[in-house]
């Protein structure tokens, strides 16, 4: 049982995934607590990213299940960051924090925006193109993109 102040954890059971006879994982199970933070180390290749984007539920995996420590979906509860950044280039650093909010048909907090910039060190450039930042400014963006609907979960592949 999750307390109402954390958000849920993920659990998962028996998670396998198969490429053909190549097997990157068989019969995984962990549970995440909710409010924690946690790193997953390996070597490239070991298929850190796939069980990311499983859990994330942008991937398939061969058998298994994960859910919320709530016992509910993590569907719609979760924001996954992946290894690129994937700015769009013609929208500014400010309509890219707020694109989730424009294709929900919402009107974008602006505030919220202005806060999250702030925080990541990237007020200054709101106004500016993806393609004005340097590689580590990209990825702060990304993170405060991630931030930006307030998410349950968030899940970062090479945030840094």
């Amino acid at each position: 049982m999750t307390s109402p102040l954390l958000p849920p954890g993920i659990q998962v059971r028996d998670l396998s995934l198969r490429f053909g006879q190549q097997i990157v994982f068989d019969r995984l199970s962990f549970d995440i607590a909710g409010g924690s933070f946690v790193a997953l180390l390996g070597a490239s290749g070991a298929g850190k990213t796939s069980l990311l984007k499983i859990i994330a539920g942008l991937a398939q995996a061969s058998s298994g299940t994960v859910t919320g420590s709530d016992g509910l979906p993590i569907a719609g509860r979760i924001a996954y960051m992946g290894q690129k950044d994937l700015l769009y280039p013609w929208l500014t650093v400010e309509e890219n924090v707020a694109l989730g909010s424009r294709l929900r048909g919402e009107v974008a907090d602006r505030a919220w925006v202005a806060h999250l910039l702030e925080r990541v060190g990237l007020a200054a450039h709101g106004r500016s193109l993806p393609a004005a930042l340097s590689g580590g400014m990209r990825q702060r963006a990304a993170i405060a993109i991630a931030i930006a609907n307030d998410p349950d979960l968030i899940i970062a592949d090479e945030p840094t």
